[in-house]
């Protein structure tokens, strides 16, 4: 009888890991044709070359392997590059101009059989259509989330298909199956699970012993594949039974030809029922869905969570393997962790028998070991079994032997090496950290670039184009820093609370050493701002809604001018959790922890007089103007000036409107007493007597509202201002005259002082061409030396018109509807403007909330904000939409100008009527955040004054029984919807009294009203 012996002998490693890993994902994109506009191709690229991009995102993996973008901006130009040239992918943008997508989607594959393309989708309702051609004309479908990490999911998912079988075969790869129908939530879903993927594999390979290891063994991460269905689903696990890692699946998707609620359920049961299940991750919108993934034994996470990456990142730590070792009892008491291979073999030494066998029979060592890429060593201890050792004792020294065994064999004939630090380079635009540097970075430094291309920084001798000095700090320091975060302690906290506990938390040491490196080249005042992912994106730009701190950076302490910047970044990242960015982010439709936050510093432009700082002029250009005037044309654009900070003007402040095209052209101006009555009053400036701000407080901090005395002690209104000489009822340019001062910028728009309408048309053009839309910038000039006295000590400044952002403009729509007014009799009409913006047709709004009075003060203002407030809580929490009608403009920072309104008080309005305040018309709030994000949200917005054939038939309100009534405000709910009918082209709208539409006019291409 031949005696068994007393373990299993050690494993043999035949082959070494340069040729193991060396050998893995043979099919590599490396040159990526991307056919868009200019602008799209520069969000995906960030603020350089895709190379840069995948290297700064996720902690420069792959340095060997980075793709190349080759930009195509026209179908043609994309067909004759492919002829020329071999492209491993091709990325069409479906926002491309003139360009059939699936056409040219055919052609490609009709002509480069293999050749994968992909649609990039910029809008929901495309990606869905487009979903349906994926087979036919489409490799993959993703829709655009304002991250511009979706590129490297769309590179790696295209990447793992085309390698997964060769890496199986070669090497014992594992697969990761995603099983998601829907384009929005794999987008975002998959441009979340990459970088953690990554991240995850990368803290892995951090064992390896030099750079050329580590970045050999990253090739062997698991690859993901994702499917659509159950049956492809089943297929893909099928194909891959001793290589499924892990499966991460929603609950509702299709099955046999049509969606199943229950399909990602019996999915699990299947897999459940083999031999060596795989871990599975449901993930659902119902919550209800928990209590099944616990009796099947697997994980469950809510989609809306808000610690839904939390629980990701431990499903891939403590089920996939990737976290550390965790060494468990029996009955799940946790004993000891290993975080690394030498740490498990000094683990095993001490660890209970019991905890062993346990998880060797689990298979977590196999599981454990594949993870960090050592499968040939994990493919033996998974073959071995405890029947296979003489005594249950001898599998701990089994273990830490084979565990010896691959350590000593990955350092043979190799040096192991240390990493350095890095250094940061010091110019007009430093970019600090990885990963993205979100919307409002993306655009200045689009701007930047812009600037040079088109040769536009001296384009004008009187004045030149700048950007300010800028560093922006990238959201992987978001994600250090959240994950420092016990979010659940948020809830019910007021936004100071929620700033107080979020500004308790350090900044990382490794940003703190760039950081100094980079402050120290940054002089004045500064300004601290939000550039999350979604703002100045195309689809949701959230503009305004996150906080911005202007530091004075005086204080004769170095250190305590540093450490109030940092705790600045960190009141930043508490803008993202106060209440109005809650709720506004509850309006859109995504998940809000797919929101990250990047962060800006720039030098505030402007300079100091006395105790003052501020720009000589801010103000906002847009492209297009919803309410031009004659000689004025709607394509010549809109642009609103003020003195001073800029605040003035996105605060819904008094400013100067003037079409760029014809600066002499003020239609506002037309009489005397109309300048005095619309003149800017006051201005904003930086409070420079305090060295330091409380950052606890609200983000306007030391911003200073000043008379027009103090600026003409500062010698400031000489560029801006003239005098009403009531003598002779006139306006006069002579500030030597007495006299009420007015803003008119007559040396400015009339007398050229500097050549500045031209210069925004200029610049309005060129942003608008790289874009391919109609745009938005916001802008501040600083006069350098111009009227001083005597030169400055410095050398002489020239004037400079700084570009502050810029992003495409909300609420263009190329939907077409002709609404002619004269097909509904006025006893149908409740509201009716020819100064309206939004396309389409509603037919399911029944609520109307409106002001009962148009002779407000500003205290009734404000009391009305109040009230609104209440209302909107209430019509949210039912799910109902209303219309609002109020006097003066809503989501003025001036309660004499209008309601006071942010966006949490009118979250849920479908439809806002600006009517006259106090029987005077007023400008509407263009250009102004709140302006930008109604339109962004798709919110029909009306001026109805009388002067320009606008009404509202207040009577027919007033007879409708209230169900909420005040001194001020009425709210009414009627029977039937109303029909409201909305003319974007041509700037009319129609607010209809219930009935059966007598109207045929087609649905809105907008999607106004979803």
């Amino acid at each position: 009888m031949v005696s068994k012996p007393s373990r299993p002998a050690l494993p043999r490693i035949r082959t070494h890991w340069r040729e193991v890993f060396h050998s893995l994902m043979p099919h590599r994109v490396r040159e990526v044709l991307l056919v868009s506009s200019a602008y799209d191709a520069f969000l995906l690229e960030e603020d350089g070359p895709l190379t840069r991009r995948l290297f700064a995102s996720f902690s420069e993996l792959e340095l060997t392997w980075a793709p190349r973008i080759t930009h195509a901006s026209t179908a043609e130009q994309a067909v004759s590059l492919l002829a020329r040239r071999p492209f491993q992918m091709v990325i069409i943008a479906s926002s491309l101009v003139n360009a059939d997508g699936e056409g040219l989607a055919r052609t490609i594959h009709d002509r480069y059989q293999g050749l994968p393309v992909v649609l990039l989708a910029f809008e929901g309702d495309v990606a869905a259509r487009s979903a349906k051609a994926r087979s036919s004309c489409f490799d993959e479908v993703f829709l655009w989330n304002g991250d511009a990490a979706i590129l490297i999911a769309i590179v790696k998912l295209i990447e793992d298909a085309l390698n997964v079988e060769h890496d199986v075969e070669e090497a014992d790869v594992q697969v990761i199956v995603v099983v998601e129908d829907s384009v929005r939530t794999y987008s975002n879903f998959l441009t979340l699970l990459y970088p953690e993927l990554l991240r995850q594999s990368r803290s892995l390979v951090a064992e390896g012993v030099n750079e050329w290891h580590r970045l050999l063994r990253i090739h062997a991460r698991p690859k993901i594949r994702l499917a659509s269905s159950f049956e492809e689903a089943m297929a893909l696990c099928d194909h891959w039974p001793d290589n499924l890692m892990g499966v991460i699946s929603d609950v509702a998707f299709p099955r046999g030809g049509r969606v199943a609620p229950d399909a990602g359920i019996e999915l699990t049961k299947l897999l459940r029922q083999r031999d060596d299940a795989p871990p599975v991750l449901l993930q659902s919108t119902d919550a209800s869905v928990a209590e099944q993934a616990g009796q099947l034994g697997v994980w469950f996470v809510d989609k809306n969570a808000q610690d839904f990456m939390h629980t990701l990142r431990r499903f891939l730590q403590e089920q996939l393997g990737f976290g550390a070792f965790t060494f468990l009892a029996p009955d799940g008491t946790p004993l000891a962790r290993a975080n690394n291979v030498l740490e498990m073999v000094d683990t095993l030494e001490h660890v209970s028998l019991d905890s062993i066998l346990d998880h060797a029979r689990k298979h977590d060592f196999s599981r454990w070991l594949k993870a960090r890429s050592m499968f040939q060593i994990a493919r033996h201890t998974r073959g071995v079994s405890i029947a296979d050792f003489r005594t249950p004792e001898r599998i701990r020294s089994y273990l830490q032997d084979v565990l010896r065994e691959a350590s000593d064999h990955d350092q043979a004939g190799v040096v192991t090496d240390l990493e350095g630090g890095r250094r940061v380079a010091s110019n007009r635009f430093i970019r600090l950290g990885s990963g993205s540097i979100g919307g409002k970075a993306r655009s200045i430094g689009f701007v930047s670039a812009l600037l040079v291309n088109r040769n536009l920084l001296q384009r004008f001798p009187k004045l030149e184009f700048r950007i300010p000095k800028t560093v922006a700090i990238g959201v992987s320091e978001f994600d250090r820093f959240m994950a420092n975060v016990n979010l659940r302690s948020l809830e019910g906290l007021d936004d100071p609370a929620v700033r107080r506990e979020l500004m308790a938390i350090p900044l990382s040491d490794e940003l703190r050493a760039e950081l100094r490196a980079a402050w120290s080249t940054l002089t004045g005042p500064l300004a601290v701002r939000s550039s999350s992912l979604r703002e100045d994106a195309r689809f949701q730009p959230f503009a305004g809604v996150y906080a911005t701190y202007m530091l004075p950076n005086n204080h004769p302490d170095p250190e305590i001018r540093f450490g109030e910047l940092c705790r600045a970044i960190r009141a930043v990242y508490a803008s993202m959790f106060a209440r109005e960015a809650r709720t506004y982010s509850a309006g859109h439709p995504h998940n809000a922890e797919e929101e990250k936050m990047a962060v800006v510093v720039q030098q505030l432009i402007g300079q100091q007089f006395g105790d003052r700082f501020y720009p000589h002029i801010s103000g906002v250009a847009q492209s297009f103007n919803y309410y031009p005037i004659a000689p004025q044309r709607a394509n010549d654009g809109l642009c609103v000036i003020a003195l001073g900070l800029g605040q003035m003007v996105v605060g819904g402040g008094v400013g100067l409107r003037f079409s760029p095209a014809h600066p002499d052209v003020l239609p506002q101006f037309s009489r005397p007493e109309q300048v005095l009555r619309t003149t800017q009053r006051q201005f904003y400036a930086l409070d420079m007597s305090s060295p330091l701000v409380d950052l606890t407080a609200e983000p306007s901090g030391l911003l200073r509202l000043y008379d027009l005395q103090s600026a003409e002690a500062d010698g400031t209104l000489d560029l801006a201002a003239s005098v009403y000489c009531a003598e002779d009822d006139a306006i006069r340019e002579n500030l030597t005259l007495a006299g009420p001062r007015v803003l008119t910028f007559a040396n400015v728009l009339r007398w050229q002082a500097i050549p500045l309408a031209e210069a925004i048309v200029e610049l309005l053009k060129a942003v608008g061409d790289a874009m391919g839309s109609e745009v938005e910038i916001e802008f501040a000039v600083d006069m350098g030396d111009y009227g001083r006295s005597a030169p400055s000590d410095r050398d002489r400044m020239v004037p400079r018109l700084y570009v502050l952002q810029a992003r495409p403009m909300a609420g263009m729509d190329n939907g077409r509807m002709d609404l002619d007014f004269s097909r509904y009799a006025l006893e149908e009409i409740v509201v009716r403007s020819e100064q309206a913006l939004g396309n389409g047709r509603m037919d399911d709004v029944r609520d109307v909330v409106y002001v009962r009075r148009n002779d407000l003060d500003s205290s009734g203002t404000r009391q009305l904000a109040r009230e609104l407030r209440e209302v909107d809580h209430y019509l949210g929490a039912h799910g109902r939409g209303y219309v609002l009608i109020g006097p003066g403009r809503f989501g003025s920072s001036d309660p004499s100008l209008g309601i006071p309104v942010d966006w949490l008080h009118i979250a849920h309005a479908r439809v806002i009527v600006e009517v006259p305040l106090r029987g005077e018309r007023l400008e509407s709030s263009q250009g102004t955040h709140f302006f930008h994000n109604i339109t962004s949200a798709r919110i029909g917005y009306l001026t109805a004054s009388p002067q320009t054939n606008g009404l509202v038939d207040q009577a027919y309100l007033d007879a409708l029984p209230a169900v909420r009534e005040t001194e001020l405000l009425r709210h009414v709910e009627l029977d039937q919807p109303l029909r409201v009918r909305l003319d974007g082209r041509h700037g009319r709208a129609l607010v209809l009294k219930p009935r059966p539409p007598s109207d045929s006019l087609p649905p809105s291409l907008s999607g106004l009203g979803q």
